[in-house]
């Protein structure tokens, strides 16, 4: 079985996840993660990309986000940071991880697949963004009077 480049992985996961948060409203809701708005999902998943960064350095690296504006910016300065981070250590190199001290290719693996859920958590956000929640709803009931309506004429039909 051939293994998956994770860190390329992560890196197109991030890049997508940074452009689509660019045409996000940041004050819009983000459904499946609670109460979170988008700003606060971006914030969330940045924060872990620097702790994970973290624990590959033994140290808390820095951020530079000086005149950064928007949450898209500062964001992808924070993904960035990560995929320097790991380009630099070594896969081999020993380090924390959520289940111990191991490789730090796991958090190739591991920040590839949060960076993968967050984006589905901002495709929801986007979508209810783009359809409004009443109108949704509204497509949703016109949607199911629909089928019902189809299946049972046709079951009752004899």
């Amino acid at each position: 079985m051939e293994q998956m480049d994770h860190l390329s992985a992560l890196a197109s996961l991030q890049s997508r996840f940074t452009t689509e948060l660019a045409d996000a409203d940041p004050s819009a809701p983000v459904p499946s993660c609670g109460s979170w708005t988008v700003a606060e999902l971006a914030d969330h998943l940045g924060s872990v990309h620097i702790w994970a960064a973290s624990t590959c350095t033994d140290q808390l690296p820095e951020s530079d986000e000086a005149g950064l504006t928007t949450m898209a910016e500062r964001y992808a300065a924070r993904a960035d940071l990560l995929l320097s981070t790991l380009r630099e250590v070594s896969p081999h190199q020993e380090c924390t991880t959520r289940i111990g001290r191991g490789p730090a290719r796991f958090w190739h693996r591991r920040q590839a697949h949060e960076t993968l859920i967050h984006l589905w958590d901002l495709h929801t956000a986007l979508a209810l963004m783009l359809w409004g929640r009443a109108d949704q709803d509204s497509v949703t009931v016109t949607g199911e009077a629909s089928v019902v309506e189809t299946f049972l004429t046709e079951a009752l039909t004899p």
